[in-house]
């Protein structure tokens, strides 16, 4: 985390009366080695939990034979399994991003939105200040209304389809462990609080 003085922001309330909110606090997703290890270490202990869980559900050999791959599939079938296992991962990621661009124009339509990549995740930048309620709204309710759906689809859909489901479930899971670090800096200042996420730092700015 890094503290960098900024300009005031300017408001405009609805009772027709301007507030000041002043910058505070800046957490660098880039540069906060810390922060990335807790991240990292939080994000693998949901991963494992879950899986533990989906050991229990289906039973260790169903698990191990699915990754590892069962020799006693036809080829056609391990093939088909993985593409799909990748297929609804990339398609997972892509609602996800959307889920949160929707969000953020219904929040502050006059936000400007950019879609970036790192590794393996997308996410979404933009240059719109949320309240606190806002911002939870914008990195908890995608990931809340996934899990449900993703939960209630690994017991819809057949057997042989189980694991890509709760994969995706598991995924879904571990990604909000960077969300909930957030959300431990933003639980230390009042409600009268603004934040901006750039996708690559997340700066608080509080109330005069």
């Amino acid at each position: 985390t890094v503290d960098i003085p900024e300009c005031p922001i300017l408001k405009y309330t609805e009772n027709g009366n301007y507030v000041y909110f002043v910058h505070s606090f800046r957490i660098d997703l880039e540069n906060d080695k810390l922060g990335t290890v807790f991240v990292s270490a939080l994000s693998c202990f949901i991963m494992l939990l879950m899986l533990l869980v989906g050991v229990f559900i289906c039973g260790l050999d169903y698990m191990r034979d699915y990754i590892f791959v069962d020799t006693s599939l036809e080829f056609g079938k391990v093939v088909f399994r993985l593409i799909l296992s990748v297929f609804g991962l990339i398609f997972y990621e892509l609602v996800m991003v959307l889920m949160r661009a929707l969000l953020v124009k219904i929040l502050c339509k006059d936000s400007k939105i950019k879609f970036r990549s790192k590794s393996m995740y997308f996410y979404v930048a933009s240059s719109g200040y949320f309240s606190k309620k806002s911002y939870f709204a914008i990195s908890f309710l995608p990931s809340f209304v996934s899990g449900i759906l993703l939960f209630i689809l690994c017991f819809v859909v057949p057997p042989e389809y189980f694991i890509p489901v709760y994969l995706i479930l598991v995924l879904n899971s571990s990604s909000i462990a960077g969300d909930l670090y957030v959300l431990y800096f933003i639980s230390r200042f009042d409600k009268n609080l603004l934040i901006k996420d750039t996708g690559k730092s997340v700066c608080f700015y509080s109330n005069v």
